[in-house]
């Protein structure tokens, strides 16, 4: 006879209650008292494996075995499992990518071929409302850069910002740019308080600042032959400081070459560009609907720049402005984000960005266009490689060309008669 778990339960509880110890004890009150439904047979059955768990309960090595004996048990079990959820879970996807490749074979008569649309073209002028936002960084005039993979002097700045000029004209013709905002945002002249820097110079600062003015004009008046509203926004670098110590400090970061090149061409060109004026240090300009941070970029060259550009718009955002982008330069190497633009540098490698910052580079510099509705796209335009189209230098000025004359000319052994 098979019992149930109550009857089990029921004859536990009988044993228990009359104190039954022993088979002649459950017989004696068996003949007394029975349980009715339940043989006397599977009673007894019943005292037997009670007995059998009563005396093992203390059985300390015997409870061990079980234990082992129950997680094997448990372990093929959960493996089992394991085994056919994995290959119910591949069936399924079987099932699944055959029923997708049943449907692109009945649906891909669906598909026709597209034939391509002419359209003619009309002649007609372009109209664009967009603001091209032409960079120029860390361009370091007078600096002499001999290194085994790049060289650079006078000659090699005047044939690569011919470069860059040429290729913003033919933008500028290409999409009909009518607004250029020039973003200099600093080391426009190269160092000259640290002793390597001033050994390799070309000539020393005060020729540099009226040289870097010279060709800077003549960069900008190539700019305007193609667009009549140009602005020219400064903020200064850490190479054209004129303190042997770097301050971004607003009233000490002006005695600065940059500040010195920015107003002069002020004086040169007042009349004819627009020149924005404000801190040197971080210059926010609108430009078509858009607040553009400029800045040199000395807290961003180290570290997660994302996070640093990051902190500077939310300290902006706490003082209640809303930056939407921010421009800058520093250690010669382009790098081209959505919130952000990096500049390289004219000079492309030089010793401290190649082997110091362990940084491989090629001379560039940026382009932004901004549109009214907030989108700015960039454009890094390589200039390291350059054609012999390039920018007058004014000799008289630059007689230590390349810093390798040993002797100094003729001319300085002349007696002028005034």
């Amino acid at each position: 006879m098979s019992l149930s778990k109550y009857q089990r339960q029921e004859i536990i509880n009988y044993i228990l209650t009359n104190n039954i110890t022993n088979r002649d004890e459950f017989r004696q009150c068996w003949k007394e008292n029975k349980i009715e439904g339940i043989t006397q047979e599977s009673a007894e059955a019943v005292l037997s494996e009670f007995k059998y768990i009563c005396k093992t309960i203390g059985d300390k090595e015997l409870q061990s075995a079980n234990t082992d004996l129950l997680r094997k048990g448990l372990k093929a079990k959960d493996k089992l499992n394991y085994e056919r959820r994995t290959f119910y879970k591949d069936l399924r996807s079987i099932n699944a990518l055959e029923e997708l490749n049943k449907e692109l074979v009945e649906k891909i008569e669906l598909l026709k071929p597209r034939e391509v649309q002419h359209s003619l073209v009309e002649d007609v002028e372009i109209k664009n409302d967009d603001v091209l936002v032409v960079q120029l960084s860390d361009i370091h005039v007078s600096e002499v850069v001999r290194e085994q993979y790049d060289n650079f002097n006078f000659e090699v700045l005047c044939k690569r910002l011919k470069k860059f000029a040429n290729h913003i004209k033919q933008q500028c013709r290409l999409h009909g740019y009518t607004k250029i905002l020039v973003a200099l945002t600093g080391d426009l002249i190269n160092n000259n308080t640290i002793i390597s820097k001033l050994l390799n110079n070309s000539c020393n600062k005060a020729k540099a600042i009226l040289l870097a003015v010279d060709i800077l004009e003549q960069f900008l008046l190539d700019l305007k032959s193609v667009c009549n509203d140009i602005s020219i926004a400064c903020v200064a670098g850490n190479e054209s400081r004129l303190y042997n110590e770097h301050s971004e400090d607003s009233e000490i970061i002006t005695n600065n070459c940059d500040f010195i090149v920015f107003n002069m061409l002020e004086k040169l060109l007042g009349n004819t560009f627009k020149f924005i004026k404000g801190f040197y240090n971080e210059l926010v300009v609108n430009v078509n609907g858009s607040n553009i941070l400029l800045t040199h970029g000395t807290a961003y060259a180290k570290g997660d720049v994302e996070r640093a550009v990051t902190e500077t718009i939310g300290r902006y955002s706490a003082k209640g402005l809303e930056i939407r982008y921010i421009i800058f330069g520093h250690i010669h190497n382009s790098r081209i984000s959505t919130m952000f633009g990096r500049s390289g540098s004219i000079v492309g490698d030089n010793a401290y960005s190649g082997k110091t910052l362990n940084l491989l580079s090629r001379a560039s510099q940026n382009l932004y266009v901004v549109s009214k509705d907030g989108s700015i796209n960039c454009t890094c335009i390589d200039l390291q490689e350059y054609t012999e189209d390039s920018y007058d230098i004014v000799d008289k000025l630059n007689y230590f060309r390349d810093n390798t004359q040993p002797i100094l000319p003729e001319e300085f052994y002349k007696i002028h008669k005034v």
